[in-house]
């Protein structure tokens, strides 16, 4: 889990049931930081992807694995910073009786870093 480690959430406002606005701050100190790379760290894209499967795992309460991602994009590098606070915004679409279609965007300001659209599948209750 890299929830209040490498990440904390801010604040959420919900959109109607079918997705959520998040405000993000990362962990400039966190140790993943010290290996990619020292001296000039660079949020590791992996990172962003378990991130989210995190948030929609509690958005929904439930465990999730991503079982399909048709569109994972990286368009800027993040740099973490002490005053930063990163929007995720997020949509989510039942798929089926067990899944959720995902589509997911962090930001600040006008600069867009991670594009996401896959599914995750429903696991259990948290």
């Amino acid at each position: 889990m890299l929830k209040d480690t490498f990440y904390r959430v801010c604040r959420v406002t919900e959109s109607n049931g079918q997705g959520a606005r998040l405000g993000i701050t990362l962990n400039p100190d966190h140790p993943v930081f010290q290996g990619h790379f020292p001296g000039n760290p660079v949020t590791p894209g992996v990172c962003l992807i378990q991130m989210l499967k995190e948030i929609v795992s509690d958005h929904l309460q439930q465990t999730v694995l991503l079982t399909e991602a048709r569109q994972i994009k990286f368009l800027n590098i993040l740099v973490p910073d002490r005053a930063v606070e990163l929007d995720l915004e997020m949509t989510l679409e039942p798929s089926g009786s067990t899944g959720v279609t995902v589509k997911a965007e962090i930001t600040h300001a006008k600069t867009t870093y991670f594009k996401f659209s896959g599914r995750f599948s429903l696991l259990s209750s948290q």
